[in-house]
């Protein structure tokens, strides 16, 4: 997984719900058009197969209704049934078909005359190289890649988010169609538009960061190598040889004070259920540097409690050994003693026995903020926290790799680089020139 906001993909989200019909249709506010074509059933068909068209496309109410080349206000009153379908209208639909089922999936069925165009004889002529194949092509193979239910899902969820801009801004889904300009001015509705997709997302809402517009240039980067790849377009063709790479400023390691982690720690009654397990928690993240998923997925039978080694199911699926001291041990011994035998295998739970999310741990360690501190509380500070120390107490970066579950040295590398800056400040007590001046 890659760093970055991943919000819901809008392709869910943007159609309303599809018309229920009784057979009848609600009487119009204005006089009905008296044109119906043929009969209430028929248009019910039409409707259903035309929400099926808008759901597998992407499209929100707004765009089908551009698409179509009507009103978006006349399109919502169709779809309510508040206005009859017209002969007018199934031409409209009939006319914006081609267009409409390049980027729909080829076992789709329609019951409606108009849409069974899409299903004989527009299929035979779809775009080859259509994105939403392509990218369907990507995921299995990265599925056959052996990579990770959640790097599967950023890859799906963020390009499908890809695919639905362009639908947004009547680009072509022809992969080979694609422009080095297409995929910059994707990136910068992404840096420059707060509630981007439209779809309500908190974390949508607000300016990203640049590693979240790196993230976005990374997947657009994988699926064109990947095209190359595959010899879809030629070398030359690809365009994000051409698209420069966000430049993500480079921040200082933040690391929380061990005695601000002291004073959490004597928030939670070690003699309850929950304080048990969020004590158990907060040192199990302090003593390993585990990452959030990590801590979430732990099973009982991964933990040793005798030894202190603990199995962990790292990023991409890789297996590490990681251990605890005497002080993680004991907490982990007194919140097994009040937790008892329970029927699910997880690590952590809730009061109703059920297992704790990932949600839920983030949500343990981030109303620490409360006790101050101008530090950000996140199981990732943790991470930080644990690689810093281990660091300023003798360790080395070539064993911190090994424990931490980096696949090269450069976050190693990156907390020494940090660990110097402090000793360049210790100097500077001693030898600072203002000091030294005597006034």
């Amino acid at each position: 997984m890659v760093a970055g906001s991943n919000p819901a993909t809008p392709t869910t989200n943007l159609a309303s719900n599809p018309p229920v019909f009784d057979g009848h249709f609600p009487k119009s506010v204005n006089k009905p058009d008296k044109k119906v074509v043929n009969t209430n059933e028929s248009a019910a068909a039409l409707l259903n197969d035309l929400h099926t068209v808008q759901l597998n496309s992407g499209l929100s109410d707004r765009s089908l209704a551009k698409k179509i080349g009507v009103s978006h206000v006349y399109l919502s009153y169709i779809k309510s049934g508040r206005r009859n379908v017209t002969p007018a209208f199934t031409r409209k639909v009939l006319a914006a078909l081609p267009e409409l089922s390049s980027c729909l999936p080829k076992d789709l069925n329609f019951s409606h005359h108009v849409f069974a165009y899409i299903t004989v004889e527009n299929m035979k002529r779809r775009i080859r190289h259509n994105i939403i194949d392509q990218i369907e092509d990507l995921i299995i193979s990265k599925q056959v890649e052996g990579k990770t239910p959640a790097t599967l899902a950023f890859y799906r969820d963020n390009l499908r988010r890809f695919t639905w801009w362009l639908n947004e801004n009547s680009i072509s889904l022809d992969v080979k169609k694609m422009e080095v300009r297409h995929l910059r001015a994707f990136l910068y509705y992404i840096q420059t538009t707060p509630k981007r997709w439209q779809i309500g997302s908190i974390s949508s809402n607000h300016l990203p960061s640049l590693a979240t517009v790196d993230a976005y240039w990374r997947v657009l980067q994988a699926l064109f190598s990947w095209l190359v790849r595959e010899e879809v377009i030629k070398p030359e063709d690809n365009p994000v040889k051409k698209l420069s790479r966000p430049k993500v400023a480079e921040r200082v390691v933040q690391d929380i004070p061990l005695k601000l982690i002291k004073k959490a720690l004597l928030t939670f009654d070690e003699n309850t259920l929950i304080g048990a397990r969020n004590r158990a928690i907060l040192l199990m993240l302090l003593d390993t540097g585990m990452r959030l998923s990590e801590c979430a997925d732990l099973n009982l039978p991964d933990i040793d409690l005798g030894s202190g080694i603990i199995t962990v199911w790292g990023k991409g699926n890789k297996q590490r050994l990681v251990c605890i001291g005497k002080t993680a041990k004991r907490s982990l011994r007194a919140y097994f003693r009040i937790r008892g035998l329970n029927t699910t295998q997880k690590v952590w739970i809730k009061e109703d026995g059920k297992p704790m999310t990932k949600s839920g741990i983030q949500s343990v360690v981030r109303r620490l903020r409360k006790l101050g501190g101008n530090i950000r509380w996140s199981p990732h500070t943790f991470r930080n926290t644990f690689s810093m120390n281990y660091l300023r107490q003798g360790g080395d970066p070539f064993t911190l790799q090994i424990l931490g579950g980096w696949k090269d040295l450069d976050m190693p590398r990156h907390y020494c680089a940090a660990l110097r800056v402090e000793d360049a400040f210790r100097v500077h007590r001693k030898a600072s020139p203002a000091d030294n001046l005597g006034v």
